[in-house]
């Protein structure tokens, strides 16, 4: 658990506690998108309108909800908002009438102990405006409009805390919104790498496609795309996941296959039919085999790490076609129903 700096008059105790009692999600997508604004907001300018706080909120949502397939939870309306597109919008719910009073409750708590619900957001709004002159305020005041949200002004002093400790805010933000995520998706992989696009190529997609890109410039023919067994050229292979990554969220190489851009794209998440499945394993029967015939030692067993972590065999069995194929197929069926369950297309065929 990532531990927030202390600060000599802003209230971190009660900060900490913004995410206790979490119901749904929208905690969670408001000050994710609070804190991602922060950096480019100038101190002149920090007032928040409804629309673009509905927006941004939505934005945090969309790569686990509508790429990985997360539930945010059976109450949660913003799943049906993001399948709704533009005919919805947050603001056209009851969402901003709760969440950012509910988010900055933790500041007032002793003046909100037993009051009742139907008061609350009178109080806390009453409270944050008493507040934000003062030695310590709150994280932000909330304005209103003909009863509704209007917007949120960040309180300068916080943004001056939160732009400074951005990288160690980020990560106790993130650490939540992934804890909370993982107990609505318990079935779900690697959910930490789910709350936002990766931002480039990795290391390990690299270097699986230098592999294949010099042994396809060795001519071997049985390199081949998985999905469509055309030849494939050196400059023209791209690293796909069998298992797609929005899924999986790793690039383990027992899991990676050689494709071209437009079968790529194409096949994007879905889950590729069985009559593929034989072209991996040749694939990866191929790539092990050659690993072993042109590395040393101390790179073959760097190489299949992950294999043998993954797939429970020793590395002499990796190059048993009968063990791989079985170890391949214990690896993948399970997921590939599980993945199905949560939302993904299955059987895709080229």
């Amino acid at each position: 658990m990532v531990r927030l700096p202390n600060h000599h008059s802003l209230d971190i105790k009660a900060f900490s506690r913004i995410f206790d009692s979490t119901q749904n999600s929208y905690k969670h997508l408001l000050f994710g998108f609070l804190l991602k604004e922060l950096p480019k907001l100038p101190l002149t300018r920090l007032l928040l309108n409804a629309d673009e706080i509905a927006k941004g909120m939505l934005h945090i949502a969309e790569f686990p909800v509508m790429r990985c397939r997360l539930s945010l939870g059976k109450r949660d309306q913003t799943s049906a908002l993001l399948i709704g597109g533009e005919n919805n919008a947050i603001s056209d719910t009851d969402l901003l009438d709760w969440v950012p009073f509910r988010l900055i409750r933790p500041f007032f708590a002793d003046a909100l102990k037993n009051k009742p619900d139907q008061v609350i957001n009178r109080i806390i709004k009453e409270l944050t405006d008493q507040s934000f002159d003062s030695h310590s305020p709150a994280l932000y005041r909330i304005h209103m409009r003909d009863g509704c949200v209007a917007g949120i002004e960040l309180h300068p002093n916080w943004q001056t805390y939160l732009v400074e400790h951005y990288d160690i805010v980020d990560a106790w933000r993130r650490w939540h919104w992934a804890e909370y995520l993982q107990r609505r998706n318990p079935a779900a992989l690697n959910v930490i790498r789910k709350l936002e696009p990766p931002t480039r190529q990795t290391h390990e997609l690299n270097k699986i496609k230098a592999v294949w890109s010099t042994i396809a410039e060795q001519g071997h023919a049985a390199l081949v795309c998985t999905f469509t067994a055309e030849a494939l050229q050196p400059g023209k292979i791209v690293v796909d996941h069998f298992l797609p990554w929005s899924y999986v969220g790793h690039n383990q190489k027992w899991n990676l296959c050689p494709t071209t851009q437009p079968t790529n794209s194409r096949k994007s998440d879905k889950l590729p039919s069985e009559v593929y499945f034989r072209n991996l394993l040749n694939t990866q029967l191929l790539t092990l085999q050659w690993v072993r015939e042109t590395k040393s030692d101390k790179d073959w067993r760097a190489f299949v790490e992950d294999y043998e972590v993954s797939l429970q065999l020793r590395d002499d069995e990796l190059l048993d076609h009968s063990k791989l194929q079985n170890a391949l197929r214990s690896a993948i069926q399970p997921h590939y129903q599980l993945a199905k369950n949560m939302g993904f297309e299955a059987d895709w065929t080229h």
